[in-house]
């Protein structure tokens, strides 16, 4: 037994014969030294019932049987960041997620990022997460100036920004995909979203927020020409996009083909569809103009 800080007592315990009171779902056999008399070679092994200090399995034979018995007493471990209490329904915590959301996605890119993080606990919102919810709004009545200017005497072109953030999501291991796509100067597409799958490092984080990126691309760019036809403007078909992303390894691998490597091997081959489309996406890298997710 140790004492903690605060009087806090922290006692740790082993139940006695864990290990040999689990029944072995295997057949092992144990060899025993041969007898002084002669008897049958039966008798060299023995057959175990139950586990043993020593095996390699009865660590885990016993680790099953507890887990078994704890779920079976309803005693469920629930992973929480702080024992905080929650909002009741008479904080309008989902009404204000809602106008942040509608305000993110139409005119105000720069809080999307922000207003996504806290769309995630909206099933559970606490009082911290009602802070950040009145610390956008004051960020809000401060920038009230602040929108989106589309000038028709700016270059008309098509410009793209894509990063990733690993690991933005330690507790479920999930990063952050965020692009913005420029054109004439001005903001026309965005997203700050949390990725759906596990990404094992950040090159294969930047990978998939690449992807994600091209796909909006090619869509915005599908869009752009219909819109420049039916105004019997010149076609864009000839000249790429650029897409801006501020890793030089993970273009290089990109534009490189698709590698095999150890740490890249698992990663599908649908992440890489921009090979196929080059004269649709070029990747360039600038660490200057990085997008903020």
């Amino acid at each position: 037994m140790q004492k903690a800080p605060k009087e806090v007592h922290i006692e740790q315990e082993a139940p006695e014969e864990a290990h040999i009171e689990q029944e072995t779902p295997e057949d092992p056999h144990i060899e025993r030294e041969a007898p002084e008399e002669a008897q049958p070679r039966s008798m060299y092994s023995i057959k175990l019932q139950r586990s043993l200090y020593g095996l390699k399995q009865s660590g885990r034979m016993w680790y099953n049987r507890l887990s078994e018995y704890l779920l079976k007493e309803g005693t469920h471990f629930v992973l929480r960041e702080k024992d905080e209490e929650l909002l009741g329904p008479e904080v309008p915590y989902l009404n204000a997620i809602g106008a942040l959301m509608y305000l993110a996605n139409c005119t105000r890119p720069d809080i999307a990022f922000s207003v996504n993080l806290l769309a995630r606990y909206s099933s559970s919102p606490t009082r911290r997460h009602w802070n950040g919810i009145k610390h956008i709004l004051r960020y809000l009545r401060g920038t009230t100036d602040m929108g989106l200017f589309y000038s028709r005497e700016s270059k008309q072109q098509l410009l793209g920004y894509a990063d990733a953030g690993y690991l933005s999501d330690p507790h479920k291991g999930r990063s952050q995909t965020g692009y913005v796509f420029n054109c004439n100067g001005t903001a026309i597409s965005w997203r700050s979203v949390k990725q759906t799958m596990v990404a094992t490092s950040s090159n294969h984080s930047e990978i998939l927020a690449i992807h994600e990126a091209s796909r909006e691309c090619i869509w915005l760019r599908s869009m752009i020409q219909h819109i420049r036809e039916s105004c019997g403007l010149s076609s864009i078909k000839g000249d790429p996009t650029t897409l801006f992303e501020d890793n030089a390894a993970c273009i290089a691998q990109i534009t490189g083909g698709y590698i095999k490597g150890d740490r890249t091997k698992h990663i599908s081959p649908k992440f890489f569809i921009h090979m196929n489309s080059r004269r649709v996406v070029k990747l360039m890298c600038n660490k200057y103009a990085q997008v903020i997710i």
